[in-house]
């Protein structure tokens, strides 16, 4: 087989998928494939370590892929995979999103023989060329406006748009769809801001957190990591305002404007550090249980919103997540 032993793909996350699926389906070449997915946020480095030097018991050909690189921390972490003696049919593909800060990483995977395929956000009519072979791959007629209006309803998200050109195949039934078609059907990606949202939320508001999050159209796979965010946000500004730092510094630490500290820091006087320390915990353990199928992204939210904003339990999160089951 020729196909690298490494690989990394960076940049625009459709383009990313595209190939990723390009080097699966010449793995899958040479027989069963077994794919073990692991997080940037939640990656053990010793542990992929002896598990990328081992041989497979079960499968002829492993392939570990590693998504959102860009949240590793530090990225040099990274680089000792690099050297690792791969055994004959392991494979390792890195993912990333964004493009800052993978310089050395690039360096490295190029200077390993690895492959490399940096993928730039489609603007403008290249975005437009890349809707339009999606729409075409589904069978689909669209007018012009219409795809138009599937890129503004998307929000130029060229995943999400696929994913609703699927859902527009089923609905076309061969006849061409025109803009209020895209309209009725599409889930909006460009109504209402997320931040109000997380204001409310950190302000332990729920009625006002529900409400808001009532009128956002936001995909759950992103609004649980926005508010998983948060709770780090006022985590850190707490132990920074507890340590005598003043706002001045808070925000140089933080590396953001005074303005936002001084939001967070509103918040987070709602909060006990205790109060935050557990709202912490559940986030993580419900970030694990939506990252291996266990609870689906939307319930998630629903329970991190209910917990976090109680102000009658200060040890919501180990209490709640001994008692999550998987969604139906």
């Amino acid at each position: 087989m020729s196909e690298a032993k490494i690989a990394l793909f960076y940049g625009d996350p459709y383009q990313c998928e595209r190939a990723l699926g390009a080097r699966e389906a010449t793995l899958a070449a040479s027989g069963q494939i077994e794919r073990i997915v692991r997080f940037g946020d939640e990656l053990n480095i010793k542990a992929l370590s002896i598990e990328l030097s081992s041989e497979s018991l079960f499968s002829p050909c492993r392939h570990f892929l590693i998504r959102h690189v860009e949240w590793v921390k530090p990225i040099r972490s990274l680089y000792p995979l690099l050297d690792l003696p791969l055994p004959t049919m392991s494979y390792l593909t890195f993912i990333s999103s964004e493009e800052k800060g993978l310089d050395t990483l690039v360096k490295k995977v190029r200077e390993r023989k690895g492959k490399v395929h940096r993928f730039p956000h489609a603007r403008g009519r290249s975005l437009e060329q890349i809707a339009r072979e999606i729409v075409n791959s589904e069978g689909i007629s669209l007018t012009r406006t219409a795809l138009t209006e599937l890129l503004r309803a998307s929000g130029d998200d060229l995943l999400f748009l696929r994913e609703e050109v699927r859902k527009l195949a089923a609905y076309s039934a061969g006849e061409q769809l025109g803009p209020n078609d895209i309209a009725g059907m599409l889930y909006n990606r460009g109504e209402g801001s997320i931040y109000p949202f997380l204001d409310l939320f950190g302000s332990r508001d729920l009625r006002g957190a529900v409400a808001a999050l009532s009128r956002l159209n936001t995909d759950p796979w992103r609004l649980f990591p926005a508010l998983l965010h948060q709770i780090i946000r006022l985590t850190e500004i707490q132990i920074l305002k507890e340590a005598g730092l003043p706002l001045s510094e808070i925000s140089h630490e933080l590396g953001v404007p005074e303005w936002l500290a001084r939001r967070l820091l509103a918040q987070a006087r709602h909060f006990s550090q205790k109060d935050l320390t557990a709202a912490l915990h559940l986030g993580i353990e419900l970030d694990h249980q939506v990252k291996h199928g266990g609870i689906r992204p939307i319930d998630a939210v629903l329970i991190l919103i209910f917990e976090v904003t109680n102000r009658t339990q200060s040890s919501h999160g180990p209490v709640y997540t001994a008692r999550i089951q998987p969604s139906r």
